[in-house]
């Protein structure tokens, strides 16, 4: 039986509890690992220092002994060792209270370097990784160095070094910072280190000698002439990088809980079951695991390693079992702090088990209810079976078995072996004895198979078309025929012999053959059909053995004899079939045929005369023998037809006619009082020309489209020609027209049977004009000679030009105007008017267009300050009478730029002013123009600035 467990929660107080106390107990532990470097922040001193050079105040540090001498100084010292502002530089410490300094570079000093070192509270261990970081900087003003340098770096020792001089170190240090460093403010140095053996001190300084180091002059000095490189130093840190886990823990099955890790950079989790598939990627892991697992958290640096170990969701009773009757079993189903109760209402961790039943038991433990069932039974008494009674081949060996586990046996020949071999005829038996004392006996009787034997039957005859089936109906054998095919039974249909041998599954054999005879089928052949002439007979005989006849569907003798012309059939039966055949008896045909009347046929056709008789043969033109003629030229035909009772003789005469191709030619033209003429053959069926009219040639003497129809037996034909009127009184140079700017004007005076004469000697029909003027030329053609001109005009371009952009005061109205004569025009507004009114401000658009092209001008008005005003009347009446004889505008301010210009309808500028206090007088060269509207063009610029342009119209009366 399949065990079971009730979890009475998922996400439970168990749960919440374990999740709880594993948080507690991890954050418990440290989450950062100890610096091993005691005094890396310089706090911790014997005394205060009260001048710079006093290295050896603060407690671990020292200077190697050498003749360098580092700084350490305090935000509690005293004179150039006080902070913020020593004699090296102003600094104030990046944590804490004190910062240690020193030389990297000194130019007056030749290889000064100076040194800080320091033992670690443990060594390193090899093989180990550690973060190494200090901060470092060059002092944030009051610089006494102001150079940057590089080769700054951190050397790992075993035991202390000590050197006498100031020399740079001659050792490689395993951290080496790559660039030069120059900062004002703190810059963090840090590196990460796997230790290749048990270093116990650190020496911090610059390790490059001035022949390779790298210098850079940043700030000048306060002192004169001092150049050398500087940095303060804080808070150094060496230390390992060392992953933390939660512990292991164990939960119910089906239950979560949180793995926690610290310590690492990035974290990275896989578990056993699949090391190379990441889980997750922080580190706090939540994990349900169904069987115990352990997860691996890799902290790039380290790794770490929990278990969850998974309380059993089941109790296992084991599986149903039997035992012998006599015998007990013991049942366990022990869990941890587990309460029990069994089927019989025990409360033991185990059951003892006499009789056979179904047992179960339920066990309450911390996560939930677990239960299981085992049937157990009692071993059956043993039951053996030999067979039934069987029969074997005389040479074979039956192997006798009732084989069980744990059973012994007895033979009828008190043998005891598991399996007993029978080889002769009689009775056999075993009694079996079985693990728990029950016995069961049996017995079989064993005989031998007889031989097999076969029989096909006697020789025997069937139909041709008929199959005989061989069946010799014998089981449990093989069979091969005499074509070695090996299936029971045989479909024989050819005569011939046959035979068949049988085999047993012993090997004994048997055989037996039989002869196979075909019967005839009946034939009935009447021979071909045949003619029959008057006064004759034919006689027929279709004799079958033992066969009945029908002729013409009654019984008859099978000898018969025809005199008459007819379809006549006999039929012949026997056990076999029935086959009938058909005769036609015919007369002569010749007399009945025709060849058919004299004919005639059109190019291209042919004839095809047929003469397929029955019985009859044909010779065409004496010395063709075939059924059939074909004619494919003009002919007179001759056929003889003989049968075996006719010989006759029949002609046809077979003419050919044509078929009409008519062609009046291309189409033409026809000069001024000339005509033209056409003729068609006239031994046409039939001829229609446009007008209705059938003469076999027709006369044009006017230009039109003329069409003829010409019609014989073998077909028609037609055609259409069309006569064009004089070329030479439509022939021009074109019309006259306007040439402009940048354009080529082209001429085309070609005319079909013409040649062209210009009058400036230029010699070909086509040309391009470039220049404005009057061009002459001369066609000299079939039907006469024609002079022709052409004006050309020169054109321009559009006139388009608003002004400059001005101002409108508020409530008054523009007129914007581009005057072109003979232009059209189209605003932004879509309005086609000369001139545009306006009251808005806005950005104004105007196209003009001419014969020439188009131009296009933009203003744009704003509001203006208008204070400064322009007024001017829209007529004047320069008559004499002193009342107004002047046309011009008023200006209420004064102007800067001023241009006023009157033109007349044709577009000319017929006065110009620039000075405002010069109008018009109605006037053009001296003379008074007529009265009539003229169109005026005004530009102007207030002495504020303000620049307007405006165009109208005014009316000149006398």
């Amino acid at each position: 039986m399949s065990p079971s467990i009730s979890p009475p929660f998922k996400w439970g107080w168990r749960a919440l509890i374990l999740v709880m106390g594993l948080v507690m107990s991890f954050w418990d532990a440290p989450l950062h690992a100890q610096n091993i470097l005691p005094n890396g922040d310089f706090e911790q001193y014997s005394t205060l220092p009260n001048m710079f050079g006093q290295y050896y105040y603060c407690n671990g540090w020292n200077n190697l002994n050498a003749a360098g001498t580092p700084d350490y100084l305090h935000m509690l010292g005293s004179g150039t060792g006080a902070l913020p502002n020593p004699l090296p530089a102003t600094v104030s410490p990046y944590s804490g209270q004190a910062v240690m300094g020193l030389f990297t570079y000194h130019g007056t000093q030749y290889d000064l370097r100076e040194y800080i070192s320091s033992p670690l509270s443990t060594p390193m261990i090899p093989g180990k990784t550690y973060k190494v970081s200090f901060y470092i900087t060059n002092g944030s003003a009051n610089h006494i160095a102001g150079y940057s340098t590089n080769g700054i770096g951190a050397l790992f020792t075993v035991g202390q070094i000590y050197q006498s001089t100031w020399a740079p170190l001659n050792l490689i240090p395993q951290l080496l910072y790559p660039n030069q460093i120059w900062n004002t403010g703190w810059q963090l140095v840090d590196f990460i280190y796997t230790a290749d053996s048990a270093y116990t001190h650190i020496t911090l300084g610059s390790f490059f000698n001035n022949a390779t180091i790298g210098i850079t002059y940043q700030v000048p000095s306060i002192y004169t002439q001092f150049d050398a490189g500087y940095y303060f130093f804080d808070k150094v840190e060496v230390i390992p990088i060392t992953m933390q886990v939660s512990n292991d823990t164990t939960i119910c099955a089906g239950d979560s809980i949180m793995l926690m890790a610290s310590g690492g950079y990035a974290y990275s989790w896989v578990d056993s079951l699949n090391p190379n598939v990441q889980l997750f990627n922080d580190s706090i892991f939540a994990v349900a695991p169904t069987t115990t697992t352990t997860y691996h958290v890799n902290g790039w640096y380290d790794t770490a390693t929990v278990t969850v170990h998974i309380l059993p969701e089941e109790i296992a009773l084991g599986a149903d079992t039997t035992i012998c009757p006599q015998d007990t079993v013991l049942l366990l189903a022990s869990l941890e702090d587990g309460t029990y109760l069994w089927s019989d209402q025990s409360t033991d961790s185990q059951l003892l088990v006499t009789q056979p039943g179904l047992y179960w038991v339920d066990v309450q433990f911390a996560c939930g209810t677990a239960k299981d069932t085992i049937v157990i039974d009692h071993i059956a008494p043993p039951q053996i079976s030999l067979g039934p009674d069987t029969a074997i081949c005389p040479q074979d060996t039956l192997s006798l078995s009732v084989a069980q586990s744990g059973w012994t046996y007895q033979w009828q020949d008190q043998s005891n072996t598991v399996q007993y071999p029978a080889s002769q005829t009689g009775l056999y038996w075993v009694m079996a004895t079985d693990q728990c004392g029950s016995q069961d006996t049996d017995s079989i009787w064993i005989s031998h198979i007889p031989p097999p034997v076969v029989r096909l039957g006697i020789d025997t005859a069937i139909c041709p078309h008929d199959t005989l089936l061989l069946n010799p109906q014998v089981s449990n054998v093989s069979f091969t025929w005499q074509d070695q095919s090996v299936q029971s039974q045989f479909h024989a249909s050819q005569p011939g012999w046959y035979w068949v041998e049988i085999s047993d599954l012993c090997g004994q054999t048997d055989r037996d053959s039989l002869q196979l005879l075909h019967r005839p089928l009946p034939v009935v052949d009447l021979g071909p059909d045949t003619l029959l002439c008057l006064g004759d007979t034919i006689q027929l005989d279709f004799t079958n053995p033992q066969a009945a006849y029908l002729w013409n569907g009654n019984p008859h003798v099978p000898i018969v004899e025809i005199d008459n012309w007819g379809t006549y059939w006999a039929e012949a039966t026997t056990i076999c079939g029935t086959d009938r055949d058909t005769l036609l008896v015919a007369g002569s045909v010749i007399p009945s045929f025709q060849l058919g009347p004299d004919t005639s046929l059109c190019p291209g056709e042919t004839l095809l005369l047929s003469a397929d008789l029955p019985f009859a043969y044909a010779t065409w033109q004496g010395q063709f023998s075939q059924t059939t003629f074909l004619v494919d030229t003009p002919t007179y035909v001759q056929l003889v037809l003989e049968d075996a009772c006719e010989i006759a003789h029949f002609t046809q005469q077979v003419r050919y006619g044509w078929i009409p191709d008519i062609d009046l030619g291309r189409d033409t033209f026809l000069c001024t009082d000339a005509s033209m003429t056409w003729s068609v053959p006239d031994s046409a069926d039939w001829i229609l020309w446009q007008d209705q009219s059938s003469s076999p040639s027709f006369t044009a003497y006017t230009s039109g489209i003329y069409h003829v129809q010409v019609g014989t037996e073998c077909g028609e034909d037609s055609d259409t020609l069309t006569i064009e009127s004089d070329p030479l009184i439509d022939w021009t140079l074109g019309p006259d027209g306007i040439l402009c700017p940048d354009q080529i004007w082209e001429v085309d005076a070609s005319l079909a049977q013409g040649q062209i004469l210009w009058a400036d000697g230029y010699d070909q029909v086509l040309r391009p004009i470039e220049f404005a003027g009057i061009y002459e030329a001369t066609m000299n053609h079939v039907c006469g000679i024609k002079t022709d001109t052409l004006n050309l005009v020169q054109g321009r371009m559009p006139f388009a030009d608003l002004g400059p952009d001005t101002m409108i005061c508020p409530g008054d109205m523009m007129v914007l105007s581009s005057p072109d004569s003979g232009a059209t025009y189209r605003w932004s507004d879509q309005s086609t008017d000369e001139t545009l009114t306006i009251q808005l401000p806005g950005v104004y658009h105007i196209e003009v267009w001419n014969a020439c092209g188009m131009r296009a001008d933009g203003i744009e008005i704003w509001e203006a300050d208008c204070r400064c005003r322009m007024f001017i009347a829209n007529a004047f009446t320069p008559n004499g009478d002193a009342h107004n004889e002047r046309f011009g505008p008023r200006l209420t301010c004064g102007v800067t730029q001023y241009q006023f210009e009157i033109y007349n309808s044709w577009g000319e500028q017929i006065f110009q002013s620039l000075d405002p206090e010069l109008a018009w007088d109605g006037t053009y060269l001296r003379q008074g123009v007529q009265e009539g509207v003229y169109t005026y063009l005004l530009r102007y610029t207030f002495e504020s600035g303000i620049s307007q342009t405006r165009a109208g119209t005014v009316v000149l009366i006398r």
